[in-house]
C-alpha cells in the first residue's frame, strides 16, 4: 500500500493514470484495427473496445473526459474517424454515418456495461451487434441529424471553445 501512495499521492492521481492507460489501450486497438483489410477495422475496433470497457468498468465515466488525457482523446478520435472512413470506402459502413455516431455507439456500450454489470455481463455484446447492424449500409436514410461538434463537446464534458 505504501508503494501505491508513493507513486500516486491521491486517489484522483491513480484514477487519472488508469484512464490514461485505458485510452492508450484504445489507441493501440485502433491502430491495430487500421491494418485490417476490406474495411473490417471499425467493427474489429468496436469489439475490442467493448472487451476493454467490460474488463475495466471502474474508469468508464471518465474515459473521454479526463482533463489530463485530452491529447490521447484527440488521437483516439482521429483514429476512429479513419476507421469510419475506411469502412465507408469499402461499403461496410453506411455512407451517412459520422464519427459522432461511433462515439455514441461507444457511450451506449458504456451505459449497457454499467447497467447490466454482473447480472448480464455479456449484454454489451448484443447491444454492439445491434449497433453494428445499424451502421451497415442501408437504402433508408437517417432522418435525425447527428449531434454538432459543439453538442458532442458538451456531452463529453468539455468546456465550450
Amino acid at each position: 500500500m505504501g508503494t501505491l501512495y508513493r507513486r500516486f499521492p491521491t486517489k484522483e492521481a491513480l484514477i487519472g493514470e488508469l484512464v490514461r492507460q485505458q485510452l492508450s489501450d484504445v489507441i493501440r486497438s485502433a491502430e491495430t484495427a487500421r491494418e485490417l483489410p476490406d474495411g473490417l477495422g471499425l467493427e474489429s475496433f468496436l469489439w475490442r473496445i467493448g472487451e476493454l470497457l467490460a474488463a475495466q468498468r471502474g474508469c468508464l465515466s471518465r474515459l473521454w473526459t479526463d482533463a489530463n488525457a485530452e491529447e490521447l482523446v484527440v488521437r483516439a478520435r482521429e483514429l476512429i474517424a479513419e476507421l469510419l472512413a475506411d469502412g465507408q470506402r469499402t461499403r461496410r459502413i453506411r455512407s451517412d454515418a459520422v464519427p459522432a455516431d461511433v462515439s455514441i455507439v461507444i457511450w451506449s456500450l458504456v451505459g449497457v456495461i454499467e447497467t447490466t454489470k454482473a447480472a448480464a455481463p455479456t449484454a454489451w455484446r448484443r447491444a454492439l451487434e445491434l449497433s453494428l447492424a445499424a451502421l451497415a449500409p442501408s437504402a433508408t436514410a437517417l432522418r435525425e441529424a447527428p449531434p454538432t461538434q459543439h453538442q458532442m463537446g458538451e456531452i463529453a464534458g468539455q468546456k465550450p471553445s
